[in-house]
């Protein structure tokens, strides 16, 4: 059977379902009945665990943290894992303050940070998305998380990738 992981990705709102990809899983499997399972998966709330949902909740909501790009940011190491690590002059640039509650915050993006890729290996387990044909991500926010999870057919986990198999 055809397999298809449907995916809520960071930052979308953690209280509400995706009426999107409950629709398109419908479709999907009423169009292509016993040939193709598509299921949704919100990732998105495995991620907030994984960060906090204080600090999830003060990204997703926050015109700063999405002007400054910190969800693409969050994750661009994995997606680019030859690139030189720019943290330091990132936090700089976009996060100067050095009250408290900001050091405490770019802290913990800097463990956040750390620690993706293991956080991102243990989801593509746990879901066995390597086991899908085909993986449709929400744009919400922050496109760039899709980085981590890589397309079925793409050179690794962490490089992005298109899979051309036909159904």
């Amino acid at each position: 059977m055809y397999r298809i992981a449907l995916i809520n990705m960071p930052f979308a709102a953690l209280n509400f379902p995706s009426l999107a990809l409950t629709q398109l899983e419908q479709v999907v499997e009423k169009e292509h009945t016993g040939r193709v399972r598509a299921d949704v998966h919100y990732l998105h709330h495995e991620f907030g665990q994984f960060i906090g949902i204080d600090d999830y909740q003060r990204i997703a909501n926050s015109g700063e943290h999405f002007v400054s790009g910190l969800g693409d940011w969050l994750f661009r190491q994995v997606a680019f894992p030859d690139a030189k690590d720019n943290t330091d002059d990132y936090l700089l640039r976009y996060y100067p303050r050095t009250d408290a509650a900001s050091v405490r915050f770019k802290r913990r993006i800097r463990e956040v940070h750390a620690q993706l890729e293991g956080f991102l290996e243990r989801l593509i387990d746990e879901h066995d998305l390597d086991g899908c044909q085909l993986i449709g991500l929400t744009s919400m926010f922050s496109p760039g998380w899709y980085a981590g999870i890589r397309a079925p057919g793409a050179p690794g986990r962490g490089s992005a990738g298109v899979s051309t198999r036909s159904m």
